[in-house]
């Protein structure tokens, strides 16, 4: 396999490593999304239903968390490889930077989803 095709491969990998990350975010947003509203529709009055999606949405939110970790740590050892040999590849990683979409995507929005949940299972 020749360089520059070793280098269009694992940049296929990479496109496919993101799309899955952001799929399996996708459904985790719409997971939590659904258990926040069987939450709020619940009376206050019962308190084992309310604990039960509490304790169900921390473990949703930190399997997302660890997910987003992995494949992320995945999509950062493609990428230190591919853009050692591509100028175009390069270039259009470092036209994000200075957007913290990656950061918000791994630590923001799992670990706000965490202490909202937190937060629900205090009050509940």
């Amino acid at each position: 396999m020749n360089n520059n095709l070793n280098s269009d491969f694992k940049w296929d990998v990479y496109k496919h490593i993101d799309s899955i990350r952001e799929g399996r975010t996708n459904f985790f947003l719409v997971a939590e999304a659904m258990m926040i509203a069987a939450y709020v529709t619940l009376p206050a009055t019962n308190s084992f239903l309310r604990i039960t999606i509490g304790i169900l949405g921390l473990i949703y939110t930190a399997s997302w968390y660890f997910i987003n970790r992995r494949q992320s740590n995945r999509l950062d050892h493609i990428a230190k490889t591919v853009l050692r040999n591509n100028e175009f590849l390069l270039g259009v990683v470092r036209a994000g930077k200075g957007i913290p979409g990656k950061f918000i995507m791994n630590y923001v929005l799992p670990l706000s989803t965490g202490i909202f949940w937190i937060v629900l299972l205090i009050k509940a």
